[in-house]
């Protein structure tokens, strides 16, 4: 029960999060969010990451399926970190995405799937859709769950559509 080293002082380099609309900015980065609780664009050091915004793709009994937004808006806007929620309809099911950023511009990610009752849905599949541009993202670095000692840096792989699975 120690909150020893725990605290909400954000310490230089780094600096308060700043918050505009739906977006927020750290030190080198601006992350603006888009309705479905995803990145609509990423700046880092001025330069436009995404081609696009992020998007959740949904497969339902082999149909290609859209999600609306119920809601989208911060739930806090503190110096040291911000929380951004984002309630989607999908068919069949809710889908709620909760985005926790810490001052250094980590975000993490949490989403929760809530089946509607007495519906029967078959997700066939659901992924996230993160449109880079190539040109300026040259590396990732992957972090597995469960496995604190494999985490690869490795070169984004050339192609159009999809390029890397985590599977």
């Amino acid at each position: 029960g120690s909150t020893l080293g725990i605290t909400e002082k954000v310490y230089p380099p780094f600096t308060n999060l700043k918050y505009k609309n739906n977006s927020l900015e750290t030190v080198t980065t601006s992350l603006q969010f888009n309705n479905l609780g995803l990145y609509k664009q990423v700046t880092a050091n001025g330069k436009d990451l995404l081609a696009k915004d992020c998007e959740f793709v949904t497969i339902i009994n082999g149909k290609k399926s859209s999600l609306k937004s119920l809601s989208a808006k911060f739930l806090t806007k503190k110096n040291f970190e911000g929380i951004f929620e984002a309630a989607l309809k999908g068919e069949g099911f809710t889908l709620k995405n909760n985005v926790k950023t810490e001052y250094d511009g980590c975000s993490k990610f949490t989403l929760s799937l809530i089946p509607e009752k007495n519906k029967q849905v078959t997700l066939d599949k659901f992924y996230l859709d993160i449109p880079l541009k190539s040109n300026l993202i040259k590396l990732f670095h992957v972090i597995s769950a469960g496995s604190i000692r494999n985490n690869p840096a490795i070169k984004v792989p050339q192609g159009d559509g999809i390029v890397w699975k985590s599977s």
